[in-house]
């Protein structure tokens, strides 16, 4: 018999269930449930801070398949996606509010006001905005939203720009 241990986290909680005499483990976070398909030659047993799947030599291949996508899954979810965006150019200031609003002063007349979703933390750092979340879909959606207040000026540069972006300035003509 082999085996396969997957130390998590405590966001994660888990359990199991049985439908129609198929096997699932049931992962839940943040107010999700994700299931788990598990072949009738695995076991699972449940510990206090891992998961262990036990299968035999002859199943082989099927759970190394299924260990390697779990795995992956996990890694997903035990850290947090991180984006940071850099605000370049005099006068660009950020702030947050109530823990629920950014205020920009962007160089228009009023303040622009966003509201932070519940599933991302922010971090600010004098013009280094700091994005963490396990949502990377909501993470890249906020991001590019915050992107878009002021895109990047083609001449000087000065706007919201991701923190490894490379973009190529065109030359001003002199006269």
């Amino acid at each position: 018999m082999l085996e396969q241990k997957f130390y998590t986290n405590s966001k994660l909680k888990f359990s199991f269930v049985v439908l129609d005499q198929k096997k699932f483990i049931v992962i839940s976070y943040n107010f999700k449930k994700v299931y788990f398909f598990i072949p009738v030659q695995i076991e699972v047993k449940k510990y206090i801070d891992n998961l262990t799947f036990i299968y035999s030599v002859d199943s082989k291949k099927t759970s190394d398949i299924l260990c390697n996508n779990f795995k992956k899954w996990l890694q997903l979810k035990e850290k947090p996606s991180i984006k940071k965006l850099i605000l370049k150019g005099l006068g660009l200031k950020v702030t947050i509010t109530n823990n629920s609003l950014l205020e920009f002063k962007l160089g228009f007349s009023h303040l622009i006001k966003l509201t932070i979703p519940k599933s991302i933390s922010i971090v600010l750092v004098k013009n280094l905005i700091i994005l963490e979340s396990f949502n990377l879909v909501e993470l890249g959606n906020f991001a590019n939203k915050i992107k878009r207040l002021k895109k990047p000026n083609s001449y000087k540069g000065k706007g919201i720009w991701y923190k490894n972006e490379k973009l190529n300035l065109k030359i001003v003509k002199k006269a």
